[in-house]
C-alpha cells in the first residue's frame, strides 16, 4: 500500500519540503493583519509548520495504514469516506486551506481561526495536521491540540493527530457548541486524513469552531 503515495507524497508526510505558504495574523494588541512568510510563522508561534500530517519514521505510516479501519476502506459505509478522499487528493497533499486568517481573541482564549473569503456550506476548509503518535488505547498522553486518527475496531492501537509544537492553521480552530464546520474522517489509499467541512454559508469575518466534543 505504501508503494501507491508518490515520492513528492512521502517526502511531504515526513517534513520533507518547503512552504511557500503566506498567513494572514491579527497579533495581540493590533487592529491590522500582517502577512508572515512560513518562517516568520514558525517565529512567532513557536511551531513548525505542517501541510500534511507528519509521521516520525516509515514503519509508524506503514502501520497506520495497516490500522485502517475496515468498514471504512472496504465497505459501503465508507464510499464517501474513499470518495472524498480521493477527490481531494492533492489538496491534502498541498497544504490547501481556504482563505483564512489567525486573529487574536482574548487572553483567555488566546488566537481564533477565521474566514477570510465567503465559505459556502458543505466545502472543504482543510485538514488537520499535527505529528502522527501511537499511544496505548488507556493512556492519557495528550494535550488539547491532540485529535484522535480512527482505526480498526478492537484494535488496541490508538494514533493521535498532535499539533501542539507541529501543526497547521486548523490548529487555531477553538470549540463552540454551535460549529460552523465539522471534521470528518477522509481516506485516501488506506490513509486516514481528517478535513474540516463548513456546516452551513461562512461569511467573510466570521470564527472557524467546531465541537470538541466531550470536554470541549
Amino acid at each position: 500500500m505504501l508503494k501507491q503515495l508518490t515520492k513528492s507524497e512521502l517526502a511531504t508526510l515526513f517534513g520533507q519540503y518547503k512552504s511557500s505558504n503566506k498567513f494572514l495574523v491579527q497579533k495581540k494588541g493590533q487592529d491590522t493583519l500582517l502577512t508572515l512568510t512560513c518562517a516568520e510563522y514558525e517565529a512567532f508561534f513557536g511551531i513548525k509548520y505542517l501541510m500534511s500530517p507528519f509521521f516520525e519514521s516509515q514503519e509508524l505510516l506503514e502501520e497506520l495504514i495497516k490500522n485502517c479501519p475496515w468498514l471504512l476502506n472496504n465497505t459501503f459505509i465508507g464510499e464517501e469516506h474513499r470518495s472524498l478522499g480521493a477527490s481531494l487528493r492533492s489538496q491534502l497533499f498541498s497544504g490547501f486551506v481556504a482563505d483564512t486568517s489567525i486573529r487574536w481573541i482574548s487572553d483567555y482564549i488566546g488566537y481564533g481561526l477565521f474566514a477570510e473569503k465567503p465559505i459556502a456550506k458543505m466545502s472543504y476548509i482543510g485538514q488537520y495536521t499535527g505529528i502522527v503518535r501511537k499511544v496505548g488505547r488507556f493512556s492519557y498522553e495528550r494535550n488539547d491540540y491532540c485529535m484522535h486518527i480512527p482505526t480498526r475496531f478492537f484494535s488496541f492501537r490508538y494514533f493521535l493527530m498532535d499539533a501542539l509544537k507541529m501543526g497547521g492553521e486548523l490548529r487555531f480552530a477553538n470549540h463552540s457548541n454551535q460549529p460552523t464546520m465539522k471534521p470528518y474522517c477522509l481516506i485516501d489509499r488506506s490513509l486516514v486524513h481528517i478535513g474540516f467541512f463548513a456546516l452551513r454559508d461562512i461569511l467573510p469575518g466570521e470564527e472557524l469552531t467546531f465541537n470538541y466534543g466531550k470536554g470541549g
